[in-house]
C-alpha cells in the first residue's frame, strides 16, 4: 500500500506551455525517476521527490492522530457531562431508582452485617444472645419446636450475666414445656391495658396517612408488627404469669435480666439531639471546650446518657 501512495505521488502529469509566438502547446512533462531510480542512485531528483511523498504521508498520519485524540477527547468529556447530568437529575426509571436504592443501602447493610452476622463481628455474640432471647416471646415461640426452643435458649449464655450459669440453665429448660402449654392456650391480647388506646392512635396515623401522603410513620397495620407495641403486651402477658400464677422459678428472673439489656440506640439520639440545639443557638465556630461543657451540662441535668 506505501508503495502505491509513493508511485501515485510520484507521477507527473503533461504540463502546457506557450512557445515563442504566444502559441500554446501540449508538451511532454520532463520525467522524475521512480523510486527504482532512487534505489538504482540515478539522480538526486528522484531522492528529493521520494523524501517530500513520505513527509507528506507522516504529516497526513499525524493529522489523523489528532483527529483521532480529539474525538475520543470529546467523547470522555461527553460521558463526564453525562455523568454529572445524571448526578443532578438523579434516577430516570424504575430500574435506575431500584440501583440506586440498592446503592445507597448496601454500604450499610455490609457494614452491619460484618458486625453482627459473621462470627468474627464485635457484636456477633450480643447478636446470638438476643436470638436466644426470642424464646420469651409466647407468639414466636409457639412457632417453633420444643426441641428448637430448647437448642435456643442455650444461647441466652451469649449475655454474659453471672446468674446464667450451666445449672440455671437446665432449670429453665425444665420449665420450658409448661411455658410453651401456656403459650398455646387462647388468650384474648386486646383485652390487655393500653389496647383501645393503641388501636386509635392506629387508626389515626393510618387515616394521616392517607389524606398526606408526605407524613413519615411507620405503616404498621396491626400490633404485632410494631415491635413497641409487641414487647408492651408480651411483657404485660407475662406479669400476669409471674406475678399472678407464679408457677415458673428461673424464666422471671432471666426474663428479668434481658429486659434490663436494651439494644436500641434512644439514648444516643437524644445526645445528638441536644448537640444539634447546641450548635444551633451558638453557632459552628464554638470552641469544642465549650461546646463540650454546654453538652454535658445539658445531658447531666436530665438525666440523659453519656457517651464518650
Amino acid at each position: 500500500m506505501a508503495q502505491l501512495q509513493v508511485d501515485a505521488i510520484l507521477q507527473i502529469a503533461p504540463t502546457r506551455t506557450v512557445n515563442a509566438q504566444g502559441r500554446t502547446q501540449r508538451v511532454a512533462a520532463a520525467r522524475v525517476p521512480n523510486q527504482r531510480d532512487v534505489v538504482m542512485g540515478r539522480g538526486d531528483d528522484a531522492r528529493e521527490a521520494l523524501t517530500t511523498a513520505l513527509e507528506a504521508h507522516q504529516q497526513h498520519a499525524r493529522e489523523t492522530l489528532d483527529l483521532v485524540g480529539k474525538a475520543f477527547r470529546n467523547l470522555d468529556e461527553g460521558k463526564g457531562r453525562f455523568r454529572r447530568w445524571k448526578a443532578e437529575v438523579g434516577p430516570t426509571s424504575v430500574e435506575e431508582f431500584i440501583e440506586f436504592g440498592n446503592n445507597c443501602v448496601k454500604p450499610g447493610y455490609d457494614y452491619f452485617t460484618a458486625l453482627y452476622i459473621h462470627e468474627e463481628g464485635k457484636l456477633h455474640n450480643l447478636y446470638l444472645a438476643f436470638k436466644g432471647a426470642e424464646i420469651f416471646d409466647p407468639l414466636r415461640v409457639v412457632e417453633m419446636s420444643e426441641a428448637g426452643t430448647m437448642l435456643q435458649a442455650d444461647l441466652l449464655l451469649r449475655f454474659g450475666f453471672p446468674e446464667f450459669t450451666l445449672e440455671f440453665l437446665e432449670g429453665l429448660k425444665k420449665e420450658i414445656p409448661r411455658y410453651r402449654r401456656m403459650a398455646r392456650a387462647h388468650f384474648d391480647w386486646n383485652a390487655l391495658d393500653g389496647s383501645k388506646e393503641y388501636e386509635e392512635s392506629l387508626r389515626v396515623r393510618r387515616e394521616r396517612r392517607e389524606h398526606d401522603p408526605t407524613v413519615r410513620e411507620p405503616a404498621y397495620t396491626n400490633w404485632w408488627d410494631d415491635p413497641a407495641e409487641r414487647g408492651r403486651r408480651i411483657w404485660l402477658w407475662w406479669r400476669i404469669r409471674v406475678y399472678e400464677v407464679q408457677e415458673f422459678t428461673h424464666i422471671p428472673l432471666a426474663l428479668r435480666l434481658v429486659a434490663l439489656v436494651q439494644p436500641s440506640s434512644c439514648g444516643i439520639e437524644r445526645v445528638f439531639s441536644q448537640l444539634k440545639l447546641v450548635l444551633d443557638t451558638c453557632g459552628d465556630s464554638i470552641l469544642e471546650s465549650t461546646l463540650e461543657g454546654r453538652l454535658f451540662e445539658r445531658c447531666a441535668s436530665t438525666g440523659f446518657p453519656l457517651v464518650y
